[in-house]
């Protein structure tokens, strides 16, 4: 067996020791090569017999996901009345006792809205970014392991397009927004539009950063987003299922070629080839150019991606969920958070700009 050192690696070395002394708790032992950082390439070992990475994987996800969840909800997490006292009292915790903290030492006056973003944004910044940023260099993973790189050529086409595509989307949140809103919203209390962006800038980064990046890059093998594995890919990138394996493989697009509609597809890296062998849900994952831990990365990013939208309006709830999975998938695919971040981004200025065109003032 040929071993990789992690960023704990005599750690990991001593626990696995300890562990393989009880041969009969075998997922245990995926969990602590997969938290101790001791990854095993292929070989004679647990990890090349059939199911133990996404043995290993599903282990991660009962030990990570409830934890992401927690830490998420304590900053982001605004859950109605509707949820037990206990739920209300614990999510956005953070948020609110920097709040009281920042009350009990500045004076905000008129301006509590303003000061109240500001803070919003602060948080966000710290513990959306700059926290799980250092966790991931403590385990030595670069951001460009977590999606802060620029995309490849397949994220740029997926942007210019999905700039347009959620265009209807737009107008149905801005109506939804225009039915709920109040006089308390608006006039004298509204943010001025600079600072507006820059709210909306400092909390969606690190939004994308956490839940698009981090927390698909987590969920994958080795903690980090799959990478190009030639000069000849690295512009594209695109990161398909390799029939035959249940791990993330680079390999390059299919040739655009075939009928009208099939080149269109191909052109958007969709339409991916497979082999014949295969399942129908492996050849159903591998049109979109997924695997099965890629999609299994991308639905429990997703899940966490909706659940910080707990508490929103109705429709911006129900489609938190699917537009998580849909920006996470950007990230898996592009190896990039900037071009999930860039369509969201574009789809609340399309929101801003319907309500402007739809309401008075």
């Amino acid at each position: 067996m040929v071993r990789e050192r992690g960023p704990y690696g005599l750690l990991g070395r001593l626990i696995t020791g300890v562990v393989r002394l009880f041969p009969l708790i075998d997922p245990p032992i995926a969990m602590v090569y997969t938290f101790s950082g001791t990854m095993v390439r292929p070989g004679r070992s647990w990890m090349n017999r059939g199911t133990g990475t996404m043995r290993a994987l599903g282990w991660r996800f009962v030990l990570l996901f409830p934890l992401l969840a927690l830490y998420v909800t304590a900053f982001w997490g605004h859950f109605g009345i509707g949820w037990p006292a206990p739920v209300r009292c614990y999510t956005g915790f953070v948020l609110r006792g920097c709040w009281r903290f920042y009350c009990s030492r500045i004076e905000v006056g008129d301006h509590a809205l303003l000061h109240n973003r500001l803070v919003w944004m602060a948080v966000s910044v710290v513990f959306g970014g700059l926290l799980p940023m250092l966790v991931m260099a403590l385990l030595k993973r670069w951001p460009a392991d977590v999606g802060l790189a620029l995309p490849n050529r397949w994220g740029w086409r997926v942007i210019l397009v999905c700039m347009f595509v959620v265009v209807p989307l737009a107008f149905v949140f801005a109506n939804e927004q225009l039915a709920g809103r109040s006089a308390a919203t608006t006039g004298a209390t509204a943010l001025p539009p600079l600072v507006y962006v820059l709210v909306i800038v400092g909390v969606s980064v690190p939004e994308h950063i956490l839940l698009t990046g981090i927390c698909v890059a987590v969920f994958l093998p080795g903690y980090r987003l799959p990478t190009p594995g030639s000069p000849r890919t690295s512009s594209l990138g695109p990161l398909a299922y390799l029939p035959g394996t249940r791990l993330c493989a680079p390999m390059h697009l299919a040739p655009i070629e075939g009928s009208p509609t099939k080149r269109v597809f191909r052109w958007l890296g969709l339409a991916q080839p497979s082999s014949p062998k295969d399942s129908r849900l492996r050849r159903l994952l591998a049109w979109w150019g997924l695997d099965v831990g890629g999609f299994w990365a991308i639905l429990v990013s997703g899940m966490l991606f909706g659940l910080v939208h707990v508490g929103a309006r109705p429709i911006e709830f129900l489609t938190s969920f699917p537009g998580g999975m849909a920006v996470c998938y950007l990230t898996y695919r592009s190896r990039s958070i900037w071009p999930g971040w860039l369509v969201h981004v574009a789809q609340m200025g399309w929101v801003a700009l319907a309500m402007w065109l739809m309401g008075p003032g």
